[in-house]
């Protein structure tokens, strides 16, 4: 399949055999299809569950259903990567070489559920504050055990520095691995970012950007 755009904002095209995808993630895919019918899988990460529908052409007939809990060689083939996607030329950005970064931390484990933002829940949260019109690069640490899929709302920033990245407003950031997200600050108000897996946003995992 040919991933085209992600988060609503197309991509250079580029062909892979899967994905991850977190909460509020969106890709874009053109399938070509072969005569037959075929399984269309998702995994659930960590746990043995998976979703499953069935691709069946016109001219296949009474072919039997596959076995959708069969291995699946595709899941065995070429994964998407953040370093794969690179933003088509009618929406790219042209951030600053020079920009204001802020870090931010990803906190909290499953013993406390006490997920937040640099230690600190919504409600004791510290905002992320600008100005109209500048750049921030969001450089977002995750020091926890679990993925965390980061949304900003009212903004689709860049993933990385240079012109070619791709823009996205939910980024899956791992255990250990930091993210970079380039915001321009256009759109001025009091804007949600926070993780999309609800258990952890509802136990507090957000703050807020702030500017007018």
């Amino acid at each position: 399949m040919t991933v085209t755009h992600t988060d609503g904002f197309a991509i250079v095209p580029f062909e892979v055999d899967a994905f991850v995808i977190g909460m509020g993630e969106r890709y874009d895919v053109t399938i070509d299809i072969r005569s037959g019918v075929w399984p269309l899988v998702a995994l659930a990460e960590g746990k043995q569950a998976r979703a499953a529908a069935v691709i069946r052409t016109r001219d296949a007939g009474a072919s039997p259903t596959p076995d959708l809990t069969a291995d699946i060689d595709e899941l065995d083939g070429v994964w998407l990567r953040y370093a794969d996607l690179r933003a088509a030329e009618d929406v790219a950005l042209t951030p600053p070489d020079v920009v204001d970064t802020r870090l931010i931390t990803l906190t909290g484990g499953m013993v406390g559920f006490d997920w937040g933002f640099d230690g600190r829940r919504f409600g004791d949260h510290e905002p992320i504050e600008g100005d109209e019109g500048e750049w921030v690069a969001l450089s977002i640490e995750d020091i926890t055990s679990m993925w965390h899929p980061v949304h900003l709302h009212g903004h689709t920033p860049q993933l990385g520095r240079a012109p070619v990245e791709a823009r996205k407003d939910t980024v899956n950031v791992l255990p250990g691995q930091t993210v970079e997200m380039m915001v321009h600050a256009n759109n001025p108000g009091q804007w949600m970012l926070h993780c999309h897996n609800a258990y952890h946003l509802e136990a507090g995992m957000a703050t807020v950007m702030s500017y007018r």
